[in-house]
């Protein structure tokens, strides 16, 4: 579970001990909306009860806040590292995906300003985008059926992880088997 600190130390931990280090950390768990699916649209802010904003606020955000925490004293061990946080969605109209599009805004802003404190440590911070909503493998067969499915990300991962420091702290996107930069924040 992504929001409990303990679950996320001891995940890390175990994975270090089984593999000897950690290299890569993808930030991916998430709530999504999923409305290409035919989920009905999230509710409006007037509307919301603070129990679904809140789990989805430490789904998406405080989840990618505790793993990235806690990954780099093991990237930092062996002088470096990458951590790629996923990035992306959201339209106003219809409306109905404000508190994911929230989360995945603070994720990038938190890209950008993480990338600064660990740059010395040799350790890359990225965000990508995939350009599109994905049908994942828990997807009704009509959302498999309109929609790409994780493959669509290609090899995605494995060009992040090979970007070097000048990229850290931006915002890549996916398309046609290439990482593009998109505009990058200022400041």
């Amino acid at each position: 579970d992504v929001r409990n600190e303990d679950e996320v130390r001891n995940a890390l931990a175990a994975i270090a001990a089984k593999l000897g280090r950690i290299d890569i950390l993808v930030n991916n768990a998430g709530i999504v909306p999923h409305f290409r699916w035919g989920v009905p649209r999230w509710p409006h802010v007037a509307d919301m009860p603070l129990e679904f904003w809140d789990k989805v606020i430490r789904t998406n955000l405080y989840g990618t806040f505790l793993c990235s925490k806690h990954v780099v004293p093991y990237l930092r061990k062996q002088n470096g590292g990458h951590i790629i946080n996923m990035y992306g969605g959201g339209a106003t109209k219809p409306p109905g995906a404000l508190t994911y599009v929230v989360t995945k805004d603070a994720i990038r802003t938190f890209t950008h300003f993480h990338a600064e404190e660990v740059r010395g440590d040799n350790i890359c911070v990225v965000s990508i985008s995939p350009g599109n909503p994905i049908a994942t493998e828990t997807a009704p067969d009509s959302a498999k059926k309109e929609l790409p499915g994780p493959d669509v990300l290609g090899d995605a991962f494995v060009l992040a992880a090979g970007l070097s420091l000048d990229a850290s702290g931006r915002c890549w996107a996916y398309k046609d088997g290439k990482l593009i930069l998109e505009e990058p924040m200022e400041g």
